[in-house]
């Protein structure tokens, strides 16, 4: 697909899970990454290089899980509020957790800080799988479940071409298989 295909395919995407379309521009994409959202400068879709050479139903896979990330981020405003909640909360239990610590005796250096990191990298980690899991449940409620298998299968045969903060992030992620097996219960019994 060139990029007028493309950005009609976006618009065709974005009608159907009723949200504004965002804008597609080509672009440099770190190595690995096909196509990925840009939140600077308002909504965008930057298009790597790689992205052609994928076959026509990852195209597809990809573009629609773009369109269900830009959908669950709902508006600018609810998600401030709710990050500056969540993050509130989780500062008071790290302090607690901490603070309990402290009164033992002989507690280790920087129990506080230990204890608040802990707590800010169990939150990163378990709302990027709650995201991942509601972006495949949307994907899924939209296009269907074979356009879910599509992805997961680019990214199982994807997953050692990955470095860097990228490598990091996808370890954070829930497993191809566990993700397939949310959406389809014969999956289930395998795990």
């Amino acid at each position: 697909m060139d990029i007028d295909e493309i950005r009609h395919h976006i618009v065709e995407l974005s009608e159907k899970f009723g949200i504004e379309s965002p804008g597609v521009v080509q672009g440099k994409t770190p190595q690995g990454v096909e196509c990925m959202v840009k939140q600077t400068g308002g909504r965008q879709i930057v298009i790597g290089p790689a992205f052609k050479d994928l076959p026509e139903a990852v195209q597809h896979a990809a573009s629609a899980f773009l369109i269900a990330a830009f959908e669950r981020r709902g508006s600018s405003g609810k998600v401030l509020l709710m990050t500056m909640f969540h993050f509130l909360v989780i500062m008071a239990v790290g302090v607690g957790i901490g603070l309990a610590f402290s009164f033992v005796e002989d507690s280790p250096p920087l129990v506080m800080e230990i204890c608040l990191l802990t707590c800010l990298a169990a939150y990163a980690i378990l709302r990027t799988r709650r995201y991942i899991y509601a972006c495949d449940r949307k994907v899924a409620d939209v296009c269907g479940k074979e356009t879910v298998f599509a992805m997961l299968d680019h990214e199982r045969a994807q997953s050692s071409r990955l470095r860097g903060i990228y490598w990091l992030l996808t370890k954070m992620q829930p497993s191809v298989d566990r993700r397939a097996a949310r959406l389809s219960p014969e999956l289930r019994v395998n795990l």
